[in-house]
């Protein structure tokens, strides 16, 4: 009998660490945590203005909020945010040329393609 608490990454990683330490059984330790994390939602792009703070979270980091972006050159959710966040620095954030509506529709349409794109590459 295992006590796992998921409530957030934190617990679930002290669960698991603790589980390995206690239980005498390598596969069970495997099956254990592979179930537990494959099964997390993948990251999205958001408009966080559009959502929940609960939404804008973490959950591997167990951070409230969370950004990330590589060169601005190879990914338009990229530039959206280099962009965004030089108009945070630069307060100009009320001239940005995209609306929030117009950012939450362009992150959908970013996780639309990205999906399609995995799935695509999953078929070959």
């Amino acid at each position: 009998d295992f006590d796992i608490d998921t409530t957030d990454s934190r617990t679930l990683q002290e669960s698991l660490s603790r589980l390995s330490r206690e239980c005498d059984d390598e596969l069970v330790v495997q099956c254990v945590t592979e179930s537990l994390t494959t099964p997390m939602r993948p990251a999205e792009y958001l408009a966080a203005g559009e959502l929940d703070e609960a939404d804008w979270a973490h959950f591997a980091l167990n951070i409230p909020y969370y950004t990330h972006f590589t060169s601005p050159i190879r990914r338009y959710p990229d530039v959206i945010v280099h962009r965004l966040l030089s108009a945070t620095l630069d307060e100009e954030v009320d001239e940005f040329s995209l609306t929030q509506k117009e950012i939450h529709s362009a992150a959908a349409h970013c996780n639309d393609m990205r999906m399609s794109a995995k799935k695509a590459q999953e078929r070959s």
